[in-house]
């Protein structure tokens, strides 16, 4: 049985004794969400100032020295002078980060579905990402199709997507997204900082390591088989 089904027991149980419920379904899924984005984004070298449970947009993430990249890439859709004036060294790294940022969408995504439907169904959530991916990720993807004139492959995307369903499938990793998300449900205000989410998260290093190592390998697959016809990858150096 799933995480997300005996919660929903023990919800069930809670109303039947007339016990104040817990947490409401919605919170809960949206406390593993926003706990994937953010250790993916640590594993990346990125951090979270501050995350709000009760407010949907609210993950403070900071991109270090990506920050005017990422708002490049973000501000394209609506005006591209701020990408198109960026310096050089910093435009020829917008393809691998866009594919970061789109991982750390996914991330969230499928944090939240696996605790609702458990390992078995993330297959089948990993194919409605490539088929019909959320607005945000459309947007990243339209980006990278405009400015590099090519799309993902499809092979490629469900590369990538698996491989971030692989990334929350290590033990460790997922202890810190089940950690994370849990104390946010239990925080004061269900806010955490960047101290306490640090405090929660460890060395961010470890899970980075573990993760490449995982992409590295099946990568090389890929290339061997001359499958990867796109530069929109995870950074793999």
């Amino acid at each position: 049985m799933s995480l997300f089904c005996r919660m929903i027991l023990t919800q069930m149980l809670r109303r039947y004794l007339k016990l104040a419920p817990v947490v409401s379904d919605d919170l809960l899924q949206a406390a593993y969400h926003k706990s994937g984005h953010i250790v993916l984004a640590y594993s990346y070298g990125y951090s979270c100032h501050r995350v709000d449970l009760k407010e949907a947009e609210n993950i403070d993430l900071h991109y270090k020295e990506d920050l005017m990249l990422v708002a490049g890439i973000l501000s394209y859709s609506i005006d591209p002078c701020l990408f198109d004036n960026l310096p050089e060294f910093s435009r020829r790294k917008a393809a691998m980060v866009t594919g970061r940022l789109i991982n750390m969408l996914c991330a969230g995504y499928l944090a939240q579905q696996k605790i609702v439907r458990g390992d078995h169904g993330i297959a089948e959530i990993c194919d409605k990402l490539i088929e019909n991916p959320p607005s945000s990720v459309a947007r990243l993807r339209q980006f990278h199709e405009t400015v590099f004139e090519t799309a993902q492959d499809r092979t490629a995307s469900k590369f990538f997507i698996q491989s971030i369903a692989g990334f929350l499938e290590i033990g460790s990793n997922w202890k810190q997204v089940d950690s994370l998300a849990r104390h946010l449900l239990n925080a004061p205000g269900q806010t955490l900082d960047q101290h306490s989410i640090e405090k929660l998260l460890g060395r961010p290093n470890v899970t980075e390591m573990s993760f490449r190592a995982s992409v590295i390998t099946q990568l090389s697959e890929l290339k061997s088989r001359k499958i990867m016809t796109s530069p929109l990858a995870i950074d793999s150096e």
